[in-house]
């Protein structure tokens, strides 16, 4: 039986009345037939009752939502709410880019097809997306505003004056509310809108820099058209079958396996179609819908997308022409990625149509929107390169391409195009064995060759060509690039090209570059001007990120011709780095305090649904949560938003559910607050909501964060600390624990206490100790409440946890040990008057005692006078006890007290 303790806890304060005819202890026998009963049959009897008559005076209402709207009233949504920005929790937004182009993922993984060395649909938007989104997206707000008002200045553009996230968010809103026409069983309102969407589509002009954008924009709305008339048809299907007792349709299913009225059906919707006269409308829709033959003309599937594919050609200008080619090839890809024929043909034709804009000779691009142009259009065609290569087994299947490629001069645009789209888009496996023959088409290009060139180096650093032929790669190359004109064709060669050298071959021969580039930046004159710096720096990096070896990368670094470099671009990039200073202007905090002022208008209390309110709470840390100031104030809504759903909401599962989404989300956002003291309170403030909602999970995670932050601030001074330690105890005395078998009672204490204890040495030097004493005597307070008997029990004996002794001996251990810490700081006079008052509070005052009691006495002279007064208080305490408690009484005369 283990000793007892020293240290016996004092019962107890009671801090209020219980009135015993109310009185009913909160642990029962199941068996006890005592009054108890009756009190309970009373209460319970007299609250049902009460429910009852309030419930005669309410109107009925629904507990379920219908999908006609019949049990919507007028008043559940605020009109001063957009309706479109508040959206259910049930189906969570996904974050949104600037762009508008991330839209749910689950609409598009139709498209996402993985295939053996060929890059998915997704890869392939997002490049498109990077190129061609417009430059608003990339300005900031005040630059955004600025040039608008630039705009608004001259009366000539008053007219013409468009926004392009007005047009983006045309298509968003021509989405959803296709959507919601189709969830509302309203096929002809929804076969509209995608109608409309493609002619908004056709609005916008094809020789523009933004149409690749908006194309991916109308694809979205045609895509999950196609998507909802195909799954429609399969549930038609399904349901029809399993009314004859047959199973679902498996995923190869056959024509003869679908029923007559769902043939009927699809073949309905292919009617619908046919009354559409625009040619470029009804081949963007009939796209979609062309899966859906395999409802009832399943055989017929390749010559309609055969047929398709000649559609490409009625298109009036090549560019709409070149996306128009990658829709009905990726449809192609998604029915049967085995079949070329469609693929090929949308190629032949872009190649051998009459002559336009894309015929004439090939010149380097002067403006940025030309090279964004020819970017996007290198990308689409990529894509029909990539879909025309797979499958391809012998190098005799690709003779029509390379014959392309290999077009007489003089140079034209389309030529040019597609041979940096072969080297975009074949597979990587025959980019690694056919070198010699990709090399040479590029350098057929003749004086045209550099941008080719060093997209073909980017290709090879990811997969590098066979051993074989490596060495005839070098050679090859590096030949070339010496002879490059132009600077930043040569340094965007160089950087490709090098970081495969770095990569591949020896240190040797990295040197070896290192000298050809050394030279040229030494007589280049553009090397010292300010908008080359970017570039010099990215052919710096690829000198030693890609090299494999630590060893070797040193050797590089050192090497007289690398330091010499950096020489060279030293002063540059010193300037340039000074433009990435970190203090905020006072443009940003301003846009900051506009921002919090603008969300604090937002009445969220009002909204009388509440999962919209947390909806737009969510989006509004998505779209401006990066800042730490709006951060802040954002989970300060969350906070408020939760205690009034606390207060105002009816006791039940659902009040239970929506607050532990709203502690969710806190639990998700408060680590981003990078100041750690106020992630710690934060954290501590959603441990109290969680335990409203009793979400004991949470609990016990948001505990464990604020040891791990506490460890993250241990370095700091103890100043820091002390006060949220002291903050945290409080909260862990309320908190469930020690039902776990694997984590028993004062588990995060221990935890807290080892912390405490490695520090110790170190704090204790920091203000003569005063803070670390003060974590201590927190601590003791509460290992007391631990100890302390249950103030709810009328009999006073029934101990928490159920009288648990082992949790008792812990609690008793961790006593005896902060104590024994704490009296190693009393020797200051400050920390034993403080040590005296809580150990007098706190403890039971017997014989044993005594010596502690005149120890921390005579530690206790030379306090200051503020201090000796609450000694003199703590003395006079004693000596009221002692009237009643003849211990107390026996060691105040033995030191001589009374």
């Amino acid at each position: 039986m283990a000793a007892e303790s020293l240290w016996k806890v004092r019962p107890a304060a009671r801090k209020f009345k219980t009135d015993p005819d109310t009185l009913i202890p909160a642990v029962r026998h199941p068996l006890d037939d005592s009054e108890n009963r009756s009190k309970l049959s009373a209460f319970w009897t007299s609250r049902s009752a009460r429910t009852g008559r309030k419930e005669e005076n309410e109107e009925e209402k629904y507990t379920f939502e219908d999908p006609l709207g019949a049990t919507i009233g007028d008043s559940e949504i605020e009109e001063n709410v957009d309706r479109d920005v508040l959206q259910p929790t049930v189906k969570p937004r996904s974050i949104s880019l600037d762009n508008t182009l991330e839209n749910r993922k689950s609409d598009r993984s139709t498209f996402d097809i993985e295939l053996p060395d060929f890059q998915p649909w997704r890869e392939k938007r997002a490049q498109i997306a990077s190129i061609a989104k417009p430059k608003e997206f990339g300005m900031s707000q005040i630059d955004m505003l600025r040039a608008r008002l630039k705009l608004l200045a001259d009366e000539k553009n008053l007219r013409s004056l468009k926004k392009a996230g007005d047009v983006s968010q045309k298509f968003l809103m021509l989405r959803e509310n296709m959507i919601s026409a189709w969830g509302r069983e309203d096929r002809v309102e929804a076969f509209k809108i995608v109608t409309e969407s493609a002619h908004l589509l056709q609005s916008i002009p094809p020789y523009s820099e933004e149409y690749p954008y908006y194309w991916l924009l109308a694809i979205d709305v045609v895509d999950t058209f196609g998507k909802l008339v195909f799954d429609r048809l399969l549930i038609k299907s399904n349901e029809a079958r399993n009314k004859m007792g047959q199973t679902d349709l498996s995923a190869n299913f056959t024509v003869e396996q679908v029923p007559k009225s769902v043939k009927d059906m699809a073949m309905n919707w292919f009617l619908k179609l046919s009354e559409i006269i625009d040619i470029p409308v009804r081949f963007y829709i009939e796209c979609s819908m062309i899966i859906c033959l395999k409802f009832f003309d399943e055989s017929n599937l390749p010559i309609n997308l055969e047929r398709l594919a000649l559609m490409c050609s009625q298109f009036p200008d090549d560019l709409s022409s070149i996306f128009a080619r990658v829709h009905i090839s990726r449809y192609s890809m998604l029915i049967q990625p085995l079949n070329r024929t469609p693929h090929w043909r949308v190629l032949h034709d872009w190649m051998q149509a009459p002559k336009d804009i894309m015929e004439d000779t090939h010149r380097k691009k002067t403006t940025a929107a030309e090279e964004r142009k020819q970017a996007v259009s290198i990308q689409a065609i990529a894509w029909l390169v990539q879909c025309v290569a797979h499958g391809a087994h012998t190098v005799e299947d690709l003779v029509p391409l390379f014959a392309y490629c290999r077009k007489t001069l003089p140079l034209d645009e389309k030529t040019f195009i597609l041979v940096a789209a072969v080297i975009e888009g074949l597979p990587s496996k025959y980019l690694a064995v056919h070198a010699e023959q990709i090399l040479d088409i590029v350098f057929a290009l003749h004086e045209d060759f550099e941008e080719p060139l060093a997209r073909l180096g980017r290709r090879y650093t990811t997969v590098p060509p066979i051993e074989e032929n490596r060495k005839f790669v070098k050679r090859s190359v590096w030949m070339r690039v010496a002879d490059i004109s132009d600077f930043q064709t040569f340094v965007d060669c160089c950087t490709s090209w090098t970081a495969y050298i770095a990569k591949y071959y020896s240190v040797k021969d990295v040197r070896k570059i290192l000298d050809l580039v050394l030279v040229r930046l030494t007589v280049d004159e553009k090397t010292r001007k300010p908008e080359n710096t970017s570039i010099l720096v990215d052919l710096l990096s690829s000198f030693i990120e890609h090299v494999p070896e630590n060893s070797a990368c040193l050797s590089v670094a050192t090497s007289a011709d690398f330091i010499s470099i950096v020489d060279i671009i030293g002063h540059d990039i010193e300037s340039t780095s000074q433009k990435y200073g970190l203090e905020e202007s006072e443009e940003v905090k301003i846009v900051e305090q506009l921002v919090c002022s603008s969300y604090s208008l937002i009445d969220f209390h009002s909204i009388s649904d509440r999962n919209q309110s947390v909806e737009l709470i969510v989006r509004c840390r998505e779209d401006m949560g990066l800042r730490q100031n709006v951060l802040i104030h954002i989970i300060t809504f969350l906070f408020d938003f939760t205690q009034f759903t606390h207060a105002t909401m009816k006791s039940g599962k659902r009040k239970a559910d929506f607050m532990r989404v709203c502690i969710t989300n806190l639990a998700l956002t408060i680590p981003a607050v990078r100041d750690v003291p106020r992630r710690i309170r934060m954290t501590g403030l959603n441990i109290q909501m969680a335990q409203l909602a009793n979400f004991l999970p949470q609990i016990e995670v948001s505990c464990e964060r604020v040891i791990e932050y506490l460890e993250v601030l241990s370095a700091s001074p103890c100043s820091i600390i002390s006060p949220l330690i002291g903050q945290f105890l409080p909260i862990l005395c309320i908190i469930p624990e020690g039902f776990n078998p694997e984590k028993p009672s004062l588990t995060h204490f221990s935890k807290l206490l080892a912390l405490v204890e490695r520090n110790h040495e170190s704090w204790s030097k920091e203000s003569r100790g005063v803070p670390l004493a003060e974590i201590y005597i927190n601590m003791l307070r509460y290992l007391c409440a631990a100890r302390q008997v249950d103030p709810l029990r009328s009999s006073g004996c029934q101990e928490m946890h159920a009288g648990d002794q082992d949790h008792l001996s812990r609690v008793d251990a961790n006593i005896s040990d902060v104590i024994a810490k704490l009296f190693s700081l009393a020797a200051e006079p400050s920390i034993a008057v403080i040590a005296l008052e809580n150990v007098v509070m706190l403890f039971e005052i017997h014989e044993e005692m005594r010596s502690t009691i005149r120890g921390l006495l005579k530690r206790s002279v030379g306090a200051s006078a503020k201090l000796q007064s609450r000694l003199d208080v703590i003395i006079q305490d004693l000596r009221e006890e002692a009237e009643t408690d003849q211990n107390v009484r026996d060691i105040l005369q033995r030191l001589s007290l009374l």
